[in-house]
């Protein structure tokens, strides 16, 4: 019977023997990368193997998009479609400076599949958010890398010095 389930889910993903495969997937940038294996390492979807020029290829049928490899990777070699680095700092930037009234500014970063949706729909059924509350839609949790949090930090704080504050 398991057997029988597996072939209907292969038949079922490889269709007419065509895999389309959505744009917001993981791209490896090899002029950057120098092959430490960090993304070999962290994909939970075992999505990434060696090419035979011993480089690293991202099967685009395995990746899910969600983006781990892309914030692991210390040479920031790697970019997710629709969550680049330079995006992301961006919409940080946006929301951690988008007060509205006095209530201190919560940036939250929110999977686009699990609080994005909860979000939306406390708003739907009019429950109470937090005063000051910001999402930025990330694909998964794991794509947050901690430079888009130090360096909004980092450029709030030196306005804050600035000024004469801490």
């Amino acid at each position: 019977m398991d057997s029988e389930n597996v072939a209907l889910r292969v038949r079922e993903f490889l269709g007419a023997g065509v895999v389309t495969v959505p744009a917001d997937k993981a791209v490896i940038d090899t002029g950057k990368c120098t092959f430490c294996l960090t993304c070999y390492r962290c994909c939970p979807h075992g999505a990434i193997d060696w090419a035979s020029e011993n480089k690293p290829v991202i099967s685009k049928a395995a990746c899910q998009g969600c983006g781990i490899c892309a914030s692991e990777c210390p040479m920031d070699a790697i970019q997710i479609g629709g969550y680049t680095d330079t995006a992301m700092i961006d919409k940080v930037g946006a929301a951690a400076t988008e007060k509205t009234g006095s209530a201190p500014v919560i940036v939250a970063f929110c999977c686009q599949n699990s609080g994005l949706e909860a979000e939306a729909m406390a708003r739907n059924f009019g429950l109470p958010l937090p005063a000051g509350l910001k999402t930025v839609a990330v694909p998964c949790a794991g794509k947050v890398d901690i430079d888009y949090v130090y360096r909004k930090m980092d450029r709030h704080h030196a306005a804050d010095r600035a000024r004469g504050r801490l």
